[in-house]
């Protein structure tokens, strides 16, 4: 009797190419886009509140992106320039979110 065990990479790979992440993507790339916006709307100092959400966001992306480099592996860096640009914005948003809760006087 053989049983097939899924490894956490296949695992991965079915979550990455589900329904349901093509929604969260969806989801993620407009409420990106509205912080965005947000972002030149709202008065300085940030209220709490934005600052919360900037940093679930940066929190959820960063998340999505070491996920697909744990499911490609040494593959993930090679296969699309679009991958190198986003892991660029990853780290770039990750360093920005760092330098807000910085300033921060709490």
């Amino acid at each position: 009797m053989s049983h097939d065990v899924l490894t956490l990479k296949d695992y991965l790979s079915i979550v990455r190419f589900s329904r349901a992440y093509g929604y969260f993507y969806g989801v993620m790339v407009l409420l990106s886009l509205v912080v965005i916006f947000l972002s030149f709307r709202l008065r300085h100092p940030h209220p709490f509140w934005f600052i919360a959400l900037e940093g679930i966001l940066t929190m959820l992306f960063s998340t999505e992106i070491f996920l697909q480099i744990a499911v490609q592996k040494g593959m993930y860096f090679r296969s699309s320039m679009f991958n190198n640009v986003e892991f660029a914005l990853c780290v770039a948003s990750m360093v920005a979110y760092v330098e807000v809760l910085g300033k921060l006087n709490v």
